[in-house]
């Protein structure tokens, strides 16, 4: 069985529509602002938070400065006011819109001596140092806290000794003050929510013999925002020109392909018709590659396969069977002396 090869002018026409397919997905890719979806930082910020304070003292005769400073031990009754300064600094690498608020509160608890770390308090009372501040900002990249705060100790004394009146009680006090600070915001460009909340806490014994006030006030981080970038377009017209040559070169290929297909499954029958009417009359037809030379013959075209071999049993002249490629005609040749009988069989089943 011989096989036919693909015509040259469809070997060049499905080449070029090949090279189109290929151009105008390059126009399309072309026309995007590719960005890979992928989960990565879109969005980081820092935080910053401190708390600072001066211990002022009451009129004495031992420190000739009105006040002492951070990190030092204080003489509870010398205390007159703990100035408090709480600072906090949120700054982002991109701006966006956001809301914020902040407050300072302060609770006063007292304990039974040596269960502060695991009991409730016996009393505790709460106060408002600073009242909840909510502010909203639109395309900033951060915001800033500043909040001197004064305590006067004496007032904190007096309510812990106006509890334990009358009471037998051994106990031991503690002043709680904290800045809480939220933000709230959404980083359009990714639609990503940016939510954040801190504390800055101090911690001031209340008691007549000597204190340390500790701070809990190291803030200091770095957040990585994560989001999918989504790719858009950005040529609107070379997208759609690209759109349409995909388009069209994708349905010629489809089209092409569906010929193809039904050309070989025709082509496949043809063949095998072809086989069989050799194989069953192969004492009398032979295969031949070369055409015979039919130049001086008197060529004469019958219209049925039956009648040509019919007249070959009467002139025992055997039948001689070639294919031509290009046309997708077999010719079934009988030559006798000066003539030839011939009998086509087209690819298409019609028969001459």
């Amino acid at each position: 069985m011989k096989n036919r090869q693909m015509p040259k002018n469809n070997l060049i026409k499905i080449s070029i529509v090949i090279i189109v397919l290929i151009f105008s997905i390059f126009l399309i890719i072309s026309s995007l602002n590719i960005k890979l979806k992928t989960n990565k930082t879109v969005l980081s910020y820092d935080e910053e938070g401190k708390i600072n304070y001066r211990v002022y003292l009451k009129e004495n005769n031992d420190f000739s400065d009105p006040y002492l400073n951070e990190g030092n031990s204080y003489i509870a009754n010398l205390i007159d006011e703990i100035i408090s300064t709480f600072n906090y600094n949120f700054i982002a690498n991109e701006k966006f819109d956001f809301t914020y608020d902040y407050q300072i509160r302060a609770v006063l608890s007292t304990y039974e001596v040596g269960t502060k770390d695991n009991q409730n308090p016996l009393w505790h009372k709460e106060y408002t140092l600073v009242p909840l501040t909510t502010k909203k900002l639109k395309d900033s990249n951060g915001y800033k806290i500043n909040e001197a705060v004064p305590i006067n100790y004496d007032t904190y004394v007096n309510d812990v000794n106006s509890f334990l009146a009358g009471k037998n009680l051994t106990t031991e006090s503690y002043l709680t003050v904290e800045l809480l600070t939220n933000i709230d915001g959404l980083y359009e460009e990714y639609n990503e929510e940016v939510k954040d909340t801190n504390t800055l806490t101090m911690e001031i014994p209340i008691s007549d013999g000597t204190i340390n006030i500790t701070t809990k006030d190291d803030v200091t981080s770095s957040e990585d925002l994560k989001g999918d970038e989504d790719g858009t377009i950005t040529n609107k017209p070379l997208a759609a020109i690209g759109s349409i040559l995909l388009i069209v070169s994708l349905t010629i290929l489809i089209f092409d392909g569906f010929k193809a297909y039904r050309l070989n499954k025709e082509q496949n029958k043809y063949h095998t018709d072809i086989d069989n009417i050799i194989k069953k009359y192969n004492k009398i037809m032979l295969r031949t590659n070369k055409m015979p030379i039919l130049k001086n013959k008197r060529v004469i075209e019958i219209a049925n396969l039956n009648d040509l071999i019919e007249l070959e049993t009467e002139l025992k002249s055997g039948i001689l069977v070639y294919e031509k490629l290009k046309t997708n005609e077999t010719w079934f040749i009988l030559i006798h002396q000066n003539e030839a009988w011939i009998y086509k069989w087209k690819l298409n089943g019609d028969k001459d």
